[in-house]
């Protein structure tokens, strides 16, 4: 009678631990199936990879910035891993030293020219996050700007938007050189222009 029932309690065990084993199995199937997009790849770089475009700048914004028509599509374009002076916007956002000087840089050598883009992302404005290189050329333009002293290695927030580290060297240099912005004694990073001037209203 003792033996039956220890039976019974087995069986008993080894129904409910199938059972759970059933409902893990479905839970983890309805997790796969309901869990939101977001948490995939969203974009090439979310992915570790690259899209690769060409097309022709059809605008210059600033210098780090411009629009490229793609076939029948226009895209706005930020230059990666780097962070130009900043133009004027307002009376409340003045523009800073330079920020002309390195639109006309970039200006000259892309405007209204074919050129390719590796993009890796977007930003929260909706543009494309690219090198920009100019067909048969080995050096970006986000490269050229930097060494020319008309654009920051973008060190905001720790690095985080520096894709491309040796960015570094080649602000170190232009800095050595005094080339573009470097002429300047106190020259001010975009990005702490922006909080300083922008936000704290302290543009001295």
């Amino acid at each position: 009678m003792g033996q039956m029932k220890q039976q019974r309690i087995k069986a008993k065990k080894t129904g409910l631990s199938a059972a759970v084993i059933v409902a893990l199995i479905m839970l983890s199937w309805l997790w796969e199936q309901w869990l939101p997009d977001s948490v995939e790849p969203s974009s090439p770089a979310a992915s570790g990879e690259s899209q690769v475009l060409e097309g022709r700048v059809v605008r210059v914004a600033d210098g780090d910035t411009l629009t490229v028509q793609v076939g029948s599509q226009q895209y706005r374009i930020r230059l990666a891993s780097i962070d130009a002076p900043e133009t004027h916007k307002s009376d409340e956002q003045p523009g800073q030293p330079y920020a002309q000087a390195s639109r006309d840089f970039l200006y000259q050598r892309v405007g209204g020219k074919n050129v390719q883009l590796n993009c890796y992302e977007e930003d929260n404005y909706g543009r494309k996050i690219c090198d920009v290189s100019l067909p048969g050329q080995d050096t970006s333009l986000n490269r050229q700007l930097v060494a020319a002293g008309y654009a920051w290695a973008n060190q905001e927030k720790r690095g985080r938007f520096l894709r491309d580290k040796n960015m570094v060297d080649l602000q170190q240099q232009a800095q050595k050189n005094k080339q573009g912005i470097w002429q300047a004694p106190s020259a001010v990073e975009p990005w702490v222009w922006r909080y300083q001037c922008w936000q704290q209203r302290k543009c001295d």
